[in-house]
This record gives C-alpha cells, sequence and structure tokens, in this order.
C-alpha cells in the first residue's frame, strides 16, 4: 500500500481586484489550486477566472449586469484498481526483477499494482466558460422591463493509454489507447416585464414574459490497439495496427 499511496500535499492561491464609481463597479479575481490525492499519479492543476460588471445610468432607470467565468482543469486520474489489487497482491512478493521488470503472478484478477501506476497513462483536461448579461430598464416608477441572456459552455478531453507490456491492460492488444471528447452547451433568453403596485393593505406583483432554453451535447470514444511503440501512447493513434487493417 506503501507504494502506491503518498500524503497529499494542496496548494491554492487567489487574487482578486474590485473598484468603480457611483455609478459603475466591477471585480476581477483569480484562483489557482494544485491537488495531489493519495494515490500516486492523481490529483489535478485548475485556473479559475471571475469577471463581473455592473452599470447604472439615466438616473438609474437602466441598469447593466455582467458575469463571466472561465475553469481551465488539466487531472491526472490515475488508477483506483491499484489500491485494490494493493490489499490483494502478496505483501512478500517483490515489485520487481533485479532486470527492472515487473514481478507478475500468473493469477486471475491478481496485478502488481505498482506496474498500474507506472505502465499506463490516465488524464483528462476540462474546460468551462460561463457569461451572462442582464438588463433591466424602468419604464415607470411601478413598471419595469428586463432581457436576461445567458451561456454555458464545457468541453472534456480524456486520454487513456496502456502499455504493449501491461497485464493489467494492453498486453493482450499489443498497446491500447482510448480517446474520450464531449462538449456541452446551454442557452438562456428571457425577457419579460414585471409590475408592482402597492395598495393600503396589501402588494401587487404581475409578471409577463417570454423564456427559451436550448441544451446541445455530443460526444465521441475511439479505442485502439496493436501499436509499434509505447513511445508516443494515445498521441500516435495514427500508427494503430487496428486502424492500418481495418479493424477499428
Amino acid at each position: 500500500v506503501d507504494e502506491v499511496t503518498r500524503t497529499g500535499v494542496s496548494h491554492v492561491h487567489n487574487v482578486a481586484i474590485s473598484g468603480g464609481s457611483e455609478a459603475t463597479t466591477f471585480r476581477v479575481s483569480a484562483n489557482f489550486r494544485n491537488v495531489e490525492g493519495i494515490l500516486q499519479n492523481s490529483g489535478f492543476d485548475q485556473i479559475n477566472a471571475r469577471a463581473n460588471f455592473t452599470h447604472s445610468t439615466l438616473n438609474d432607470k437602466l441598469k447593466f449586469d455582467l458575469n463571466m467565468s472561465l475553469t481551465n482543469r488539466n487531472s491526472d486520474f490515475s488508477f483506483q484498481e491499484a489500491l485494490r489489487y494493493a490489499v490483494l497482491f502478496n505483501p512478500t512478493a517483490p515489485i520487481t526483477f533485479d532486470n527492472g521488470d515487473y514481478y507478475q503472478a500468473i493469477l486471475f484478477d491478481n496485478f502488481n499494482p505498482v506496474a498500474i501506476l507506472d505502465q499506463n497513462v490516465n488524464e483528462g483536461k476540462r474546460k468551462n466558460l460561463n457569461f451572462n448579461a442582464k438588463v433591466d430598464y424602468a419604464l415607470l416608477d411601478n413598471l419595469t422591463l428586463t432581457a436576461n441572456y445567458g451561456q454555458q459552455y464545457e468541453n472534456n478531453l480524456n486520454g487513456e493509454y496502456y502499455s504493449r507490456n501491461s497485464l493489467f491492460r494492453g498486453l493482450n492488444r499489443g498497446g491500447l489507447a482510448r480517446r474520450y471528447t464531449s462538449d456541452r452547451s446551454f442557452s438562456l433568453f428571457e425577457t419579460y416585464a414585471t409590475f408592482s403596485q402597492s395598495f393600503s393593505k396589501s402588494n401587487l406583483d404581475v409578471s409577463v414574459g417570454y423564456s427559451f432554453q436550448e441544451d446541445q451535447f455530443e460526444d465521441f470514444f475511439l479505442s485502439l490497439g496493436n501499436f509499434p511503440s509505447d513511445a508516443l501512447g494515445y498521441y500516435a493513434l495514427e500508427t494503430s495496427g487496428d486502424r492500418l487493417s481495418g479493424l477499428a
């Protein structure tokens, strides 16, 4: 277990700038974090950035609000199976032979946990972008018109590669590469009018409007084997024997 785990050390850094005037305010902030998991080769680096802008004019009758955020994360997912096999693996067995090759008993569902982490790669990237714009206009003292528009984007790109020498996965495929990508977008548009009226003992609020939402999703997965070398991992999909022979 000690060979596949570690003391995870993480750190976070933040910076923010804000200011403005009587009619305009803004705030810009950024956040960087590096997170290490207790499992070897696990963790992520992430950058977050946010911006908020508010402006009012025409004696505060017209107001603008703009919000944006961006997240970029690079992850090492590692292999949770290594923890499981670290418990099942014979604790008196060597990790490697004298020549550096990994020791591997030929048993059902039993793999060298250190070899799983050292021979294979499981990583990914994720990007998120969100923005929202809102406009309010006080047409009358008790009647406000509002328009609101927002969008969200998310992109994922993951890659796995299993060595041609990995008994865990890859040996029986001559190396195995997997690539997965997905794109998601969400759009929202709203426009509405709000009427407010106070009476002696009651308040009346009435809203009438229109709302439109759209959600789109697209993904792609590819798995290829039979590689001439492990040197380039999943970046050398064009060299896959499966693709060249038409088996993909």
